[in-house]
């Protein structure tokens, strides 16, 4: 089988294109919601496919067609993240319509707590955070902001100049509710 990076970057040579076509969730005529313009794969010249991929034209006489391959993975693809790309989506067709298991990719979020140090640097590690300042651990780092124990630190915190996006929401709201 040709390399996978080669056919993408030359699909019209192995006898099929990618044709930008709207998927439905449910693929039946005008029901459904869209989801976009996805990559259908067309065979276009069924010699130059039989060659280079042997049996799959024979593999899409039972009903899955190529089409219908492709709307599927389109739709399982934006089931699982909405903004994947048409760019990303062609080598999932592709590897679906050749019978190929196509590695999954996914985007984990992970949040970190980033605390600002008194000598401007900043710190993962809340003791550490904690101990610099002469705090207790015993309470949250809200309650001490707000009883003016660490004032430096929650004016940083709300002004942006540590990352922690999650401390700043959580400071208006404490302020907020105290209000």
């Amino acid at each position: 089988m040709p390399e996978m990076k080669d056919v993408l970057a030359n699909p019209l040579n192995y006898g099929f294109e990618f044709v930008a076509d709207e998927v439905k969730t449910d693929g039946q005529g005008d029901k459904g919601t869209s989801l976009g313009d996805g990559p259908i794969l067309t065979v276009r010249n069924v010699d130059l496919f039989s060659k280079a991929f042997p049996g799959r034209i024979e593999g899409m006489l039972d009903g899955s067609s190529a089409r219908v391959i492709s709307q599927r993975v389109i739709r399982n693809a934006r089931k699982h993240n909405s903004r994947i790309s048409y760019e990303a989506l062609m080598p999932l067709v592709l590897a679906a319509v050749l019978g190929v298991r196509a590695p999954r990719v996914s985007t984990v979020e992970v949040e970190v707590s980033v605390f600002p140090m008194p000598d401007g640097t900043t710190t993962r590690n809340r003791a550490e955070f904690l101990e610099a300042y002469g705090l207790p651990a015993e309470k949250s780092l809200v309650e001490q902001m707000l009883d003016g124990k660490l004032p430096e630190v929650a004016q940083a915190i709300l002004d942006g100049t540590t990352a922690d996006i999650q401390m700043r929401k959580h400071v208006r709201e404490a302020i907020i509710d105290r209000k």
